[in-house]
């Protein structure tokens, strides 16, 4: 008897070693998260993030080579373009980068050199930004949110801004390089990167109805990350709204949550239009930069669909890539009383990104919905799910992408998520409730 518990023991020691065997040999050999600073759940990783006290610090000529060095190694262990080797353009602009390094060099310096490399990707997941906290222009924040939008700096246009150093920003398509500029310049570092800080600064902003106003500002104006969050709590990134009257019902996606809460949200949203016989819904992702693809998912579960198309796409395991084809994908819908049968209306910006985007995509492409607004901020095929580093001795953050993700309609690869019916992003509501009145 004991013998045999001997050997039940040992039997069951072997597979667990087995099992953690298999698990370290893929983290070490295989998985994209190796050395990330942020690993996800059932991944493996020692690093951990460093946050640098302020954005003075300066590294010698050796230390700034040294990193860029570090982050062409990651991209030729990372990147699905980097499968057979790192483009010779990557390899040419990191040591003209390094080449142009004086014998002192700044945190900004080293962040420029970075960008400027990944930039070449056009990749808009693909981006290096600082790790030392950042003072933020506080009233600029509440300005936006009252409706108006940034159109210039000290007589310069936001665009003009963009253009004159895209080289430091990763995009795929202007207007979503143009937001991330706005969210530089919304912060004194942003503003000493893109090289517009000055002493005294004027942002011009622009109404809808065409009105300006010009502020003036000063360094005592711009705020640390903590006094911004002192006394702000984080606002839900979903919401809902029933309009009886035009038996229509709006849906907010302003990011890409999945967890337990949202579950119950959408069932209960769900529930809730089919009760009041709501004929038409829509999905507002104007402002919904991304996230995780469950949400679309989970969606489906209460639209009346009993399966939608999925794209195909690739995703880098070390020295391999790993392909999966488009497909078919069944839906299982929770109940009867929360499946959606209306119309639905899906509502787009150029501030939509990423997972947002692929909700407009797979909506579109599956012949699910009407899409209204402007192109989204990212390409529908392109790429994503990123591993996040950073360099050895700056601590310049960046996080490379991992796999490609192609289009449903694979005929439009090529081009950008092209709405149904074109609008600005501010007429986009209305111009879905005209068509759902009419």
């Amino acid at each position: 008897m004991e013998k045999k518990r001997g050997r039940g023991f040992l039997i069951v020691f072997l597979i667990m070693m087995s099992a953690l065997t298999v698990y370290f040999v893929f983290n070490i050999f295989f998985s994209p998260y190796w050395d990330s600073v942020y690993a996800p759940t059932g991944y493996f990783s020692l690093a951990s993030m460093r946050y640098p006290e302020n954005d003075s610090e300066t590294f010698t000529k050796e230390q700034a080579c040294e990193d860029i060095d570090y982050l062409v190694k990651v991209l030729g262990r990372i990147h699905p373009d980097c499968i057979d080797s790192v483009p010779q353009e990557i390899l040419d602009c990191a040591e003209k980068q390094k080449q142009s390094f004086t014998d002192e060099v700044s945190s900004y310096d080293v962040w420029r050199a970075c960008a400027r490399v990944l930039h070449l990707f056009d990749d808009a997941h693909t981006m290096a930004g600082p790790s030392y906290s950042l003072d933020y222009l506080k009233e600029h924040k509440e300005i936006v949110a009252s409706g108006a939008e940034l159109a210039a700096i000290n007589g310069v246009s936001v665009g003009d801004i963009f253009h004159n150093n895209e080289e430091l920003v990763s995009y795929e398509l202007d207007p979503w390089g143009i937001r991330i500029v706005e969210g530089l310049v919304s912060t004194k570092e942003g503003l000493k990167y893109l090289g517009v800080y000055s002493d005294t600064l004027e942002y011009t902003y622009r109404y809808s109805d065409g009105s300006e106003t010009v502020k003036t500002y000063s360094s005592k104006d711009f705020y640390s990350e903590a006094a911004m969050n002192t006394d702000e709590t984080e606002d839900t990134p979903y919401s809902s709204q029933i309009i009886s009257e035009k038996s229509a019902a709006i849906l907010t996606l302003d990011s890409c949550v999945y967890d337990m809460d949202f579950r119950e949200f959408i069932y209960n949203f769900f529930k809730d239009i089919n009760e009041k016989n709501i004929g038409s819904l829509v999905i507002d992702i104007r402002e919904n930069s991304g996230g995780t693809s469950q949400v679309f998912d989970e969606i489906m579960i209460y639209l009346d669909h009993d399966k939608f198309s999925t794209a195909g796409g690739e995703w880098r395991l070390g020295p391999y890539m790993m392909t999966w084809e488009p497909s078919e994908q069944k839906v299982t819908h929770m109940d009867d009383v929360s499946v959606f049968g209306g119309d639905v209306y899906v509502l787009t910006s150029n501030n939509t990104f990423s997972s947002g985007t692929l909700i407009a995509e797979y909506m579109q492409d599956n012949g699910f919905a009407t899409v209204i607004g402007e192109e989204c901020g990212s390409m529908p095929a392109g790429y994503g799910d990123v591993s996040v580093f950073q360099t050895p001795n700056a601590a310049v953050t960046f996080q490379v992408s991992t796999k490609f993700f192609d289009r449903v309609n694979e005929e439009r690869r090529d081009e950008p998520l092209t709405p149904d019916i074109r609008t600005s992003k501010n007429m986009a509501l209305l111009e879905a409730m005209d068509i759902i009145s009419k």
